[in-house]
């Protein structure tokens, strides 16, 4: 199905123009005037991903789209931690949902200096695989466990009230296809250790598929897929939960990730952008 479609994975996280590697990944070539849009499961997920890409297509006059799927509001942990307690109630869950989001403008604001065109839906953290494969077609929307609400519930969000339906995420995204008609296009990769992250790639690839064959096959964007969660302790030192700082150090793909006969790509970012 997806034979036309050139899919590569880029790494967007820290490389330094300096580094030697070893590792068989092309640099990514970045022409003038690209279009990039960034596909996020969750607020951070477009920075984690492709903060250097995105500057790196700002310096070659493109422009840059990220969207947002959820509002990451069901991030346990974190939440106990910040509230120090520990049963939590729908309010806490709604309310650090509506600051991550904030937070995710605040951040494109930083990055893009403006520049970048935020699209921020609000779904509910957990609810990209279900509506993929549980609730299509408007008839029952995705209710979060964590929220209690079936559509989109935050002031923050450009389409509150939006019922969780993959259907309408479907379109959402497709009609953002039709618009911004991308040249790249990044997302997490189907393989991803999260299923909001793996489902988001689904999704990414479905909808790719159909809005290339309604052009006639006349757009050919690239692909690049990233990946943030993975297992067996990637990156090195993950797994101890304590912050690595990987700004002086080169980040490669895990080895054991298949290729799947498609290509790892990289890009080298200067001390500056890092």
């Amino acid at each position: 199905m997806f034979a036309k479609l050139l899919i590569t994975f880029i790494l967007v996280s820290i490389l330094l123009s300096s580094s030697k590697y070893v590792y068989a990944e092309q640099t990514l070539t970045i022409g003038q005037h690209e279009r990039l849009l960034v596909l996020a499961p969750h607020p951070d997920d477009d920075t984690l991903s492709a903060a250097g890409l995105i500057l790196k297509v700002f310096e070659s006059g493109g422009k840059v789209r990220t969207t947002v799927i959820t509002a990451g509001d069901g991030y346990v942990d974190a939440i106990k931690d910040a509230k120090g307690k520990r049963k939590l109630s729908r309010s806490d869950f709604l309310n650090y949902g509506e600051q991550r989001l904030e937070e995710s403008s605040r951040a494109a604001r930083l990055l893009g200096k403006g520049f970048i065109q935020l699209d921020l839906f609000g779904f509910s953290d957990g609810a990209i695989y279900p509506m993929l494969v549980s609730h299509w077609g408007y008839k029952r929307p995705d209710k979060s466990e964590f929220t209690g609400y079936s559509h989109v519930p935050y002031v923050e969000a450009e389409d509150k009230g939006l019922a969780q339906d993959g259907m309408v995420l479907r379109n959402q995204l497709l009609e953002i296809l039709r618009s911004t008609k991308p040249t790249l296009i990044v997302f997490p990769d189907v393989m991803e250790n999260d299923s909001d992250h793996a489902g988001l790639g689904m999704f990414a690839l479905l909808v790719i598929n159909e809005w290339i064959a309604q052009y006639h096959n006349t757009v050919n964007p690239r692909l690049l897929a990233y990946l943030v969660h993975w297992q067996h302790g990637w990156p090195s030192g993950s797994e101890t939960k304590i912050p690595i700082d990987l700004s002086t150090t080169s980040l490669f793909l895990p080895n054991d990730l298949p290729l799947r006969g498609m290509s790892r790509t990289c890009i080298n970012l200067t001390p500056q952008e890092i």
